[in-house]
């Protein structure tokens, strides 16, 4: 009677996954213990099995080294994409914050228009003013002119319903002074 063995091979299992691929191919390999063994009987062990087990281990050494080389080369990619992703925040950030200043710009020059619309409507109010104001002067000049000449007229009047003769008329700083002549009767 022959007694059942289990070969085990030497290669330690660290992705079941690739080690589950490679045994759909080797229906009687199995993985015991992270390594990968096959059943044999004392009388049947021969180089065939070990050269199976090699064979096997050999397969998953070359898949699992596939997989870490894709899985490297999507790390990379995947590192390329956050450095372009990164780069276009920071262009993006800088473009929000060109538009932020432009925004400020744009409000301080609303403003300064603003005022100086104000200033050209307050210039305008008090170039109004200063002219109404001169109208005025004019006016209250002239009036004072027509009064001053009313006064003159009046004291003329005066001086030759008393007998005077008006020999010479001065009006200095609103104030009339007649040279006087008694006329002779």
């Amino acid at each position: 009677m022959s007694l059942k063995r289990t070969i085990f091979g030497q290669v330690f299992i660290t992705d079941f996954q690739v080690a589950n691929e490679i045994l759909k191919k080797y229906p009687s390999i199995k993985i015991e213990n992270n390594h990968f063994s096959i059943q044999a009987y004392d009388d049947f062990i021969n180089n065939s099995n070990n050269a199976q087990l090699k064979e096997i281990e050999n397969e998953y050494r070359q898949k699992l080294s596939e997989k870490q080389r894709r899985l490297e080369e999507e790390r990379k990619r995947i590192e390329e994409e956050k450095k372009k992703l990164e780069e276009e925040r920071r262009k993006l950030e800088e473009e929000k914050r060109i538009t932020r200043n432009q925004q400020e710009i744009l409000r301080q020059l609303a403003e300064i228009e603003n005022k100086q619309q104000q200033n050209h409507q307050e210039s305008s109010n008090i170039q109004q003013k200063i002219a109404k104001q001169k109208e005025e002067e004019d006016k209250i000049k002239e009036q004072k002119q027509k009064y001053c000449q009313n006064r003159l007229d009046r004291i003329t009047e005066n001086a030759i319903k008393k007998g005077y003769i008006v020999k010479k008329k001065i009006v200095e700083n609103n104030k009339i002074k007649l040279i006087l002549q008694l006329r002779e009767l």
